[in-house]
């Protein structure tokens, strides 16, 4: 007979469900389970701080679709991570966090890091647990990863005390049922996807919206297959990006959100699928006069801000399949070729910023000077506030899982960008993965290179150097007049990343920052890129921030 410590048990499980990743950061009431991973093919990722060994869960079910896994220690350990966790929460991503706690005969006697840390997470997760018997641990890592994965997905937490992790128990008498893995997905009412398939076939100028439910679903094909028989244009957003690459003839990407803001606003029918009607749509106010399908696999999604003339509770992969095989025969190309060109012409002033040699460096001709080198098939994450409006605009996904970004959350959430940018190496090992991080938010997490450094994560990280929080200054500047706690100053991000052993570049001039892109990806190492960017320069984005503080 084989004994096992509850550690092992914790790893077992781990790898029936395909875990091959385990972000952590090493503490006493862990050690039984990183103990057991040194015996382990999962690949352990040991981090500088929580809060990035959270965003690296979170960033790798975005990069890959698979359920992310961080590992932390009690107390402190565990609200470090509650940002990550938050964010997950606040976007609906799937992540799984576990935790140790303090004994359990020692409870409320003081013991060291003992607070009733499940009543905190069941407050930011989808799910909390506690496991009270070493034997049930296959059994509560399997339902963790069936709660995070089905229906809306989201983070979901177990807490094991350190000793139930310390029983042995016989191997043989451990119960390991069937996985976790195995999703069911509703495929809407029939009905009400004939109707949607009649509504948008007669219409004259439909478009379709997708989010986060496509790249859960994983509704990439079937958007495909839908607008290519249709010719509706379309646009996706959040997690949603690069399901279908933005460079497909109908994306509007090359609109932008003016794009999708001009479309919304003429558009007689629009389809909406896997995506909330929260700030970044106006709350459905930039869809004035259409008709609306709305698709979500979340009923309680159907009608919020945003009345519709169609609502199907379903898996947005399977409805828009469901619509594309019932839609009958037509043809928008012409609208299509229409709202593309008065969208692009709206971005003219914009793209006029990508040429030019002369300093102060803009910061699109940075980012446009940054997709020059790295092209649609490199993995980007940004990070920021303005740096992000411009990364998200002048930036391609070429697929899905390759732009990992909180950009459009609710959350909002800096910081990200390097946890991010490692995960995104991590999941695409062959492509180049990019970070365009604002000099503020790269601070956040910027210990996180000596991570890339020492587990040989070679990723490329471009700091736009506004020498301020800029978002946030640009908006006192707005409203005040005068500027408090917002200024940085000029720091040498290159050297700091130097010293940690990354390569580093500091660029001033415009006509310098691809040379620095190209050394920095020769290099092979991980690098930073500290661009000095016009500090004068505020995006669209923060002013209509602004606004809507003071609507």
């Amino acid at each position: 007979m084989t004994q096992v410590h509850g550690g092992h048990l914790v790893v077992k499980s781990l790898e029936r469900e395909g875990v091959t990743h385990l972000f952590t950061l090493c503490g006493g009431h862990i050690d039984k389970i990183l103990d057991a991973l040194k015996e382990s093919p999962i690949r352990v990722i040991d981090v500088r701080h929580e809060q990035a060994a959270a965003m690296m869960a979170q960033g790798w079910s975005m990069a890959t679709g698979k359920l992310g896994v961080c590992l932390v220690t009690a107390g402190p350990g565990l609200t470090n991570a509650i940002t990550g966790v938050v964010d997950a929460m606040a976007s609906h991503i799937p992540m799984l966090v576990i935790s140790g706690r303090s004994p359990r005969k020692e409870n409320d006697l003081g013991a060291l890091q003992d607070i009733d840390q499940a009543a905190l997470m069941r407050s930011i997760t989808k799910a909390a647990f506690i496991i009270n018997d070493t034997h049930r641990i296959p059994e509560y890592v399997s339902s963790a990863f069936r709660w995070a994965l089905s229906d809306r997905p989201g983070p979901v937490y177990l807490e094991i005390p350190v000793d139930v992790l310390g029983q042995k128990v016989e191997l043989d008498a451990v119960p390991f049922g069937a996985t976790g893995q195995t999703v069911y997905r509703p495929a809407g009412d029939p009905r009400a996807v004939a109707e949607a398939a009649q509504l948008l076939a007669g219409a004259e100028r439909p478009i379709i919206i997708g989010g986060g439910g496509l790249r859960w679903g994983n509704g990439g094909d079937a958007l495909r297959s839908l607008v290519e028989k249709t010719k509706i244009p379309f646009i996706l957003l959040n997690e949603g990006r690069g399901t279908v690459p933005d460079d497909h003839p109908l994306s509007l990407w090359d609109g932008g959100l003016m794009g999708l803001t001009v479309a919304a606003a003429q558009c007689d029918v629009a389809l909406v699928a896997g995506l909330r009607m929260t700030w970044l749509t106006m709350y459905g106010k930039m869809l004035p006069t259409a008709k609306v399908i709305r698709v979500d696999i979340a009923g309680c999604e159907i009608g919020k801000n945003l009345p519709h003339e169609v609502g199907i509770v379903g898996d947005a992969g399977l409805v828009l399949s469901a619509i594309g095989d019932r839609i009958g025969p037509c043809d928008h190309s012409a609208w299509a070729a229409q709202i593309r060109e008065s969208s692009v012409a709206l971005m003219a002033d914009e793209n006029g910023r990508k040429q030019g040699d002369d300093p102060p460096i803009h910061p699109v001709r940075l980012v446009a000077d940054v997709y020059s080198v790295f092209g649609n098939e490199a993995v980007y994450a940004t990070d920021g506030g303005d740096i992000t409006y411009f990364a998200q605009m002048h930036l391609r996904s070429g697929g899905p899982g390759r732009f990992l970004s909180n950009g459009g959350n609710l959350m909002g959430c800096l910081g990200s960008g390097i946890p991010f940018g490692i995960v995104g190496k991590l999941s695409h090992p062959d492509r180049d993965s990019v970070v365009v991080n604002g000099d503020g938010s790269f601070g956040l997490n910027a210990m996180e290179i000596e991570t890339a450094v020492r587990l040989n994560i070679p990723i490329i990280i471009v700091v736009a150097n506004d020498q301020a929080w800029g978002m946030v200054k640009h908006g006192q500047e707005l409203q005040y007049g005068r500027v408090v706690g917002a200024d940085l100053g000029p720091v040498r991000y290159d050297l700091m990343a130097a010293g940690l052993g990354a390569h580093g570049e500091f660029v001033t001039e415009p006509k310098e920052i691809i040379p620095a892109l190209k050394r920095a990806k020769d290099s092979g190492k991980v690098a930073v890129v500290n661009v000095i960017t016009d500090p004068t320069i505020t995006s669209p984005a923060t002013h209509l921030f602004v606004a809507g503080l003071n609507a």
